[in-house]
């Protein structure tokens, strides 16, 4: 049995805590912004859209095993982004999941991205059996790639046209993971 705990401390400026209902409108705005057009497969398009999946990420909370952890960035109070490891649990793929992740424009290239993903696969590694965490992204989002190599994400290959972007089209992506035994993805930071 494994629970979600409610938040996790960075520093005393930045954290992770669970999404809350409050939250839909800063979630609706991270997940349509100009910027996460250009990074995201499917953006939502409507403020239902946005509900629907926040009350499913909540939702997770309370489940003895999560398929989702998603938290909320906080940087001094104010929502910053928002930060998940999907896909956990898989059956055959226990010991993979997935990392998302996106971030207001006025919090981005402030390190607040990186430190979120680390402290995300940390407690990924820490709670879960996971030995793997995987990221996908577009091979242009030139920040998002610098971000998880400096986490200690190692570039594994590319898939090209993988993936229809809802405003770029077909794009290929780099694949990243994070391996549990590469303790040294903390010292990159």
């Amino acid at each position: 049995m494994t629970k979600i705990v409610d938040e996790l401390i960075i520093d005393n400026h930045l954290k992770l805590r669970k999404l809350k209902n409050d939250d839909l409108e800063n979630y609706f705005k991270v997940n349509t912004s100009d910027s996460a057009k250009k990074g995201f497969m499917a953006i939502l398009s409507t403020l239902n859209g946005a509900r629907e999946e926040l009350s499913e990420i909540i939702a997770e909370y309370s489940s003895n095993e999560p398929n989702e952890c998603g938290y909320a960035i906080e940087y001094r109070g104010e929502f910053a982004g928002v930060a998940t490891l999907e896909g956990i649990g898989r059956k055959r793929f226990e010991h993979v999941a997935n990392i998302a992740y996106s971030l207001l424009p006025k919090y981005m290239c402030k390190g607040i991205g990186t430190l979120a993903v680390r402290k995300l696969c940390d407690y990924g590694f820490e709670t879960f059996p996971l030995t793997r965490i995987e990221a996908t992204v577009a091979t242009q989002n030139i920040a998002s790639n610098k971000l998880l190599e400096k986490v200690g994400f190692v570039l594994e290959g590319m898939k090209r046209n993988s993936c229809n972007y809802q405003y770029l089209g077909l794009v290929d992506e780099n694949i990243y993971a994070l391996l549990k035994k590469e303790d040294d993805y903390k010292e990159n930071i």
